[in-house]
C-alpha cells in the first residue's frame, strides 16, 4: 500500500504504477545521462582528429578530447561519491543468479574504467610533454617528468578504450534487453518521472 510520502518521494518504491516505481534521484540521472553525453562528445572528438583539415584543427580536436575525458573523470568521482548517500534501486528480485551476477560485474568495470581511462590520458599526456588545458580551470600541472618509454607505455594502456566501448554496449543492450523483453523497470528507474494526466475538473463541469 501506498502512502501520500511514497507518491512524493522520487525514489519511492511501488509497484505497478509507471509513476510511483523505485527510481534513481534527479542528481543520479542528471550525472548518468550527463556521462553518457560527455563520453559520446570525447569518443566523437577523438574520431574527428583523423578528419581534420589543419594541424592547428587536429590539435584543437585532441584538446578538446583531454579536457572532455577529465570532465568524464570528476563526474563519475562525483557519482561515485554520492552513492554512499543514494537509494539504489535493487535488481529486480526474479533475475537469474547469472544476469545478476553479469549485471554486478559489468557496472563495477564500468565504473573502473571511467576513472581509469581518463587517469591514464592525463598521465600519458603529462609524460609526452602535452599540456591539458581545461576551459574554466585553464592548463592542468603536469604530475610527470617527460619519459618517451612511459607516455609509449600509458599511450598504449590508453588503449583500453576499445574495452569501455564494449562495456558501454553491453551496459546499453541490457537495459533494452530489461525493457522491451523482461518488462522490468530496470531502464525506468534511470529516467525521469512523467507526471499523470492533469483532469481538468472545472471544464468538465462547464455546460
Amino acid at each position: 500500500m501506498s502512502t501520500d510520502a511514497d507518491t512524493d518521494n522520487p525514489v519511492a518504491t511501488v509497484r505497478g504504477s509507471p509513476h510511483s516505481v523505485f527510481r534513481y534521484d534527479r542528481f543520479m540521472q542528471v550525472v548518468h545521462w550527463t556521462t553518457f553525453l560527455v563520453l559520446t562528445a570525447t569518443f566523437a572528438a577523438a574520431w574527428l582528429v583523423r578528419y581534420a583539415d589543419t594541424r592547428e584543427q587536429a590539435n584543437g580536436l585532441v584538446q578538446l578530447h583531454r579536457a572532455l575525458g577529465l570532465t568524464a573523470l570528476f563526474i563519475t568521482a562525483c557519482r561515485l561519491l554520492w552513492r554512499f548517500v543514494a537509494r539504489i534501486p535493487p535488481l529486480p528480485p526474479d533475475l537469474p543468479p547469472l544476469q545478476r551476477l553479469a549485471a554486478r560485474i559489468n557496472e563495477y568495470a564500468l565504473y573502473a574504467l571511467l576513472l581509469l581511462q581518463p587517469t591514464l590520458g592525463f598521465l600519458y599526456s603529462s609524460a609526452s610533454r602535452t599540456s591539458v588545458v581545461v576551459s574554466i580551470l585553464g592548463a592542468i600541472p603536469s604530475p610527470l617528468t617527460p619519459d618517451r618509454n612511459l607516455a609509449r607505455l600509458l599511450f598504449t594502456a590508453h588503449g583500453l578504450a576499445r574495452c569501455l566501448l564494449g562495456l558501454i554496449a553491453l551496459h546499453v543492450a541490457a537495459a533494452l534487453f530489461h525493457h522491451f523483453v523482461r518488462g522490468d523497470d530496470v531502464l525506468v528507474a534511470m529516467l525521469p518521472r512523467r507526471r499523470p494526466p492533469r483532469t481538468d475538473t472545472a471544464g468538465s463541469e462547464a455546460p
